[in-house]
């Protein structure tokens, strides 16, 4: 969960860029993000969205690409997409969408490669992540309700005894200067 509080550390680092505060350390702020730093809101990190979107969002970028940060880029990217940030810690991709879409984030920690969506807490996503998961991968999918990850808390946690496995969770979290937001997320090896 420690790539969830890099994701966040460094959105909120984007969100506070108007106000010429430095960057988080290892965090890259993009010259594409420079130049939209006006248009770089709370809302454009963590957009307050319904279930559906939320899911939809995160099939397109993450469930079709498991395990392959290259689809994913090139999916955001022929969706209107732009790179925000990365982060030298776990080599944390962030790309924003000015349309109200949820930040879609990569990264690659130890051999694990996670994708993940961000977007303002608000909706109950527990039953949309289900049906999505049980959709995808049906009976192979296991349902392990909750894992604590020291002071965090991963909901609706599924994991898929493929090769390699697939992990898909939800995070919550309160960070300062967006609120609580949601992480959905897929981790593979």
């Amino acid at each position: 969960m420690r790539m969830f509080k890099n994701l966040a550390l460094s959105a909120l680092t984007l969100s506070t860029l108007a106000a010429c505060e430095t960057p988080a350390p290892g965090v890259t702020i993009t010259p594409e993000a420079l130049e939209r730093v006006d248009s770089i809101t709370a809302e454009t990190v963590a957009p307050s969205v319904s279930p559906a979107t939320a899911i939809t969002t995160f099939d397109a970028f993450c469930g079709r690409f498991p395990a392959n940060p290259a689809g994913t880029r090139a999916a955001v990217q022929a969706n209107g997409y732009f790179l925000m940030a990365t982060a030298s810690f776990d080599g944390l991709e962030m790309w924003a969408s000015e349309n109200g879409a949820p930040l879609v984030a990569l990264g690659n920690r130890d051999g694990a490669k996670v994708c993940m969506i961000m977007l303002k807490e608000g909706r109950d996503l527990s039953s949309a992540i289900s049906n999505y998961v049980q959709q995808k991968h049906g009976g192979s999918a296991v349902n392990i309700g909750e894992m604590q990850f020291g002071a965090d808390t991963a909901e609706n946690v599924f994991v898929v005894p493929n090769a390699p496995p697939v992990i898909y969770f939800s995070l919550v979290q309160a960070q300062p200067g967006l609120g609580r937001v949601e992480a959905i997320a897929t981790v593979t090896e």
